[in-house]
């Protein structure tokens, strides 16, 4: 990925997973408190910059969808922490179906492709 080519190209890069993300323990996609889940974040990354291979260098955050939420967050919780960041389509807001005004001729569409796949799956398992 992004990391590792930028590892390659001689920066040092520091990544994490979330915890009930990647490889970590926890629940799977599971974030009681997003707030928690940034500050935990800080914490790890304050810890690295303390590092003396690391120490005096510039930090730039770098974050894709739910990583650059939470990279916005770190930025704005510690301004002076960081010399940029990088988003890439970072999640800026998470919308409920509430907020969401889609109209009937969706519901309808979603329902006649659903209709279609579910045509199609029978074709498929009848020819075989």
């Amino acid at each position: 990925g992004i990391a590792r080519k930028l590892a390659l190209a001689g920066y040092g890069v520091c990544a994490m997973d979330y915890p009930g993300f990647g490889l970590s323990d926890g629940l799977h996609g599971y974030i009681p408190s997003f707030d928690t889940l940034v500050d935990d974040v800080i914490e790890h990354y304050s810890k690295v910059k303390e590092k003396p291979e690391f120490c005096g260098l510039p930090s730039f955050l770098f974050g894709q969808s739910m990583g650059g939420a939470v990279a916005l967050k770190m930025h704005l919780k510690q301004p002076s922490s960081w010399d940029g960041a990088v988003l890439l389509a970072p999640m800026c807001k998470v919308f409920t179906c509430q907020d969401i005004d889609t109209g009937e001729h969706v519901y309808e569409f979603g329902n006649r492709l659903n209709i279609v796949i579910v045509v199609c799956r029978l074709q498929m398992i009848c020819t075989l």
